[in-house]
């Protein structure tokens, strides 16, 4: 390690210059791992209400436009953590029962015979729903509203009765999203945008469909037989609380006050629901809670975290609620190895140290 970062992982409290020297250090890191796998990387970071962000590499190859750091990108399943607060917000409200039946709020959901399907279940992957499947039919074009995505798997039975075991899902989030919208009696999209994003200074995060104006989004590549190649952007509207929306990584590190204990959003109770992970019904913690992964680090400290991955596309988002630290790294190529997590956490060990943060 070298002698300046040592240096300043060993002060207490630093000075405005010795933070930026630390910033840079952390950003370096990121670049330097994470740009060669990807055209462009976005990363952007924040301690308690300093934030910073950066770019790099082409959001566009061949038409060599330059990422910046307002620069959309793909999150992927990252998209489930912001289905995952706007549940605690509409469950802190009593808008939403956690343990009804999702008939209470889709009617027209197919009952299963493996048994009850409940929003709490679905928010940690516990519902049985499947994932992804060979035969299942996609229409683009068609879907609207959160609802129109659910035909793709409604009659599909579950995996498993409901709590028996995990089984992650992101038809399940979409499921679990349609109830959301349904207790808000509001659109999904315009409830997130009105009581989260509008709230959290979140400017860049929209929900992708192939009618929207993607503002400076960075295009999708993916490498086949070797090389690096442009994807058309396919019609993921059917999946917007599961892995529909795009963001700036700078409005992914705003999205993390929400989490935090002066939450603008949310109470006590229902921050406390986001950082518990929650178990089957045996007793086994899953290690999720409600759209996040829900971790400690060597020191005890708890983090809350996911990735995400789809065509053309890697994220990653991760929050240390308590220290008000957090770090998000986006990425405009699917085989990017920087949705694994361990590079955010490199850059988010760095922080916690350096910070002095307890």
């Amino acid at each position: 390690m070298a002698l300046s970062l040592v240096l300043l992982l060993l002060l207490p409290e630093q000075s405005a210059p010795d933070r930026e020297a630390l910033f840079e250090q952390v950003a370096e890191l990121v670049r330097a791992e994470g740009l060669p796998t990807a055209p462009a990387l976005g990363f952007a970071l924040r301690v308690g209400d300093e934030e910073r962000a950066w770019a790099w590499g082409f959001a566009d190859v061949d038409d060599a436009r330059a990422a910046t750091p307002d620069t959309r990108f793909r999150l992927g399943s990252v998209s489930k953590c912001l289905t995952g607060v706007a549940v605690a917000l509409l469950w802190q409200r009593g808008a939403l029962d956690l343990d009804a039946p999702v008939q209470k709020y889709l009617p027209d959901f197919p009952v299963k015979e493996e048994g009850v399907i409940t929003p709490r279940l679905l928010a940690a992957h516990l519902s049985g729903v499947p994932h992804y499947g060979p035969g299942d039919r996609f229409e683009p074009g068609t879907y609207h509203k959160v609802a129109d995505g659910l035909k793709i798997f409604a009659a599909h039975p579950l995996r498993h009765a409901p709590g028996a075991r995990s089984t992650y899902s992101t038809y399940g989030f979409n499921l679990l999203g349609a109830c959301a919208e349904a207790a808000a009696k509001q659109e999904f999209r315009a409830f997130l945008q009105a009581e989260a994003f509008a709230k959290l200074g979140m400017t860049d995060t929209l929900a992708e469909h192939p009618g929207a104006d993607l503002g400076p989004a960075a295009s999708l590549y993916e490498t086949v037989f070797g090389k690096q190649i442009e994807v058309a952007r396919d019609d993921i509207a059917y999946k917007w609380p599961g892995g529909g929306f795009l963001a700036t990584p700078r409005d992914l590190v705003r999205f993390a006050r929400a989490l935090e204990a002066k939450s603008p959003l949310l109470e006590p109770r229902a921050l406390e629901f986001l950082r518990t992970a929650q178990t089957t019904a045996d007793g086994q913690s899953v290690g999720y809670s409600c759209g996040f992964r829900v971790g400690r680090d060597e020191a005890g400290r708890v983090s809350l975290s996911h990735g995400g991955a789809q065509t053309g596309a890697k994220a990653f988002f991760l929050s240390y609620p308590d220290q008000r630290v957090a770090v998000a790294i986006l990425v405009n190529h699917q085989a990017s190895p920087i949705g694994d997590g361990r590079l955010a956490e490199r850059a988010a060990a760095l922080l916690l140290a350096a910070t002095a943060v307890k």
